[in-house]
């Protein structure tokens, strides 16, 4: 389960994420994916598996994890993950 800040934060667009976990990104979903963006932290996007770093299909984004920061942070956070998302759509 995300951090209760990290749900609060998302709370105030209307996004319940209470219930969400943490999905793994599988060499197989790779393979059958048009299109994969990972949103990574850069204290662990250089353990990411090779089938991740080394394909053309991944766009990998670095942004710090939201989790055990502080509210303000989180907001910040999501705020530039809210961005990144905007601009895929555009």
């Amino acid at each position: 389960m995300p951090a209760p800040a990290i749900v609060e934060t998302m709370k105030e667009l209307g996004i319940d994420i209470s219930q969400q976990k943490v999905k793994q990104v599988t060499k197989e979903l790779v393979d059958t994916a048009k299109i994969i963006y990972v949103l990574c932290d850069p204290l662990t996007c250089e353990n990411y598996p090779s089938y991740l770093i080394n394909n053309e299909k991944v766009h990998i984004h670095i942004i710090q994890d939201p989790y055990k920061q502080e509210q303000s942070k989180v907001n910040s956070i999501r705020d530039q993950i809210k961005f990144f998302i905007k601009n895929i759509y555009q």
